[in-house]
């Protein structure tokens, strides 16, 4: 093994007058010298102040817990961890955030990975890991690493183990979030209900309170045209542009073309949009506005997450152009 040490500094010797004998004395020294430095630093440790495992991962004890129990796969540790190249950039920082990073010991993918290293502690323990970057982003992030690392770098992680938390306890939590769930399933269904048997008795009551003479078409719409368009009448396939102010029957908007600050472009007739506008519109000509009452039956239903299940909708719209 040849190892690259710099020859130690003797200062001057002075040999005027040394026996020969003296001379070969001195030199046999000084050559038990260089040959103990040189073994020192060929057989000096990697990571000095590091333990190695025989996996081959590094590890130094900053703070022993006074617990002694390894958390196992499949339970949850809470960490907190820093992460740092050689160059002494942070790629890792939980601190930055809650503090905490809540996950679950998964087995270990590499030997020498970070979830042998977290396998190793207990709640309270505070260890440096010194882990290669190569392995660590192939394996375990499974990406690149940036560009300021290559392929023989280190990367030092700080880690701190706070808690360590049983499978029992984590199925119970579980368990906790499935009634909840569907405690809340049930709450949204008998809500549904409610919508679904009140729609008609709410449109009915905001027609009356409303004055609103104009009679709902066959199908339940209400068409009440405020300015009457000139032109053809539209036919459909025709593309339409359309501003609009969507709301429901308490007068709380929920869309309009407002947002986007122009408006809106479909194909009329061919059931791009709820069939509430595709028949009203129909019913208009270029340049007309209209105010619309569209039940659910001819709007969204359910609601589907769009808006409030079973609920009937105020339009205002304006055929701005017909191509």
């Amino acid at each position: 093994m040849t190892c690259n040490v710099p020859m130690p500094v003797f200062g001057e010797w002075h040999i005027a007058g040394l026996t020969q004998r003296t001379m070969k004395i001195k030199r046999a020294l000084v050559a038990a010298a260089i040959i103990g430095t040189a073994f020192t630093a060929c057989h000096k440790p990697e990571h000095p102040g590091y333990t190695k495992t025989a996996s081959g991962l590094f590890y130094k004890d900053f703070v022993k817990g006074k617990n002694t129990v390894h958390p196992k796969v499949g339970e949850r540790v809470t960490l907190q961890i820093v992460c740092k190249s050689e160059k002494d950039c942070t790629l890792i920082d939980t601190r930055k955030g809650n503090g905490h990073l809540p996950l679950i010991l998964r087995p270990s993918i590499y030997p020498g990975d970070v979830f042998e290293a977290v396998a190793n502690m207990s709640a309270g323990d505070s260890t440096g890991f010194i882990i290669g970057a190569k392995d660590y982003f192939a394996k375990l992030e499974r990406r690149s690493p940036p560009a300021y690392i290559d392929s023989t770098s280190l990367l030092y992680f700080s880690i701190k183990l706070d808690k360590i938390e049983s499978k029992e306890t984590l199925e119970l939590e579980q368990k906790v979030r499935e009634e909840e769930q569907k405690a809340q399933k049930e709450e949204q269904r008998k809500q549904v209900e409610i919508a679904k048997a009140g729609e008609p008795s709410f449109r009915q009551k905001y027609i009356s309170e409303n004055h609103i003479n104009a009679k709902p078409l066959k199908s339940g719409l209400y068409l009440i045209e405020t300015l009457k368009g000139s032109g053809p009448a539209i036919k459909p396939g025709q593309t339409v542009s359309v501003n609009y102010t969507g709301k429901y029957l308490n007068g709380k908007v929920f869309d309009t073309s407002d947002r986007t600050g122009k408006p809106i472009e479909f194909h009329v007739g061919k059931q791009e949009v709820i069939p509430g506008w595709d028949e009203a519109i129909l019913l208009m000509k270029k340049g007309g506005k209209a105010s619309l009452i569209i039940p659910s039956a001819l709007a969204y239903g359910d609601g589907g997450g769009r808006v409030l299940p079973y609920a009937t909708l105020l339009f205002d719209i304006e055929i701005v152009d017909v191509k």
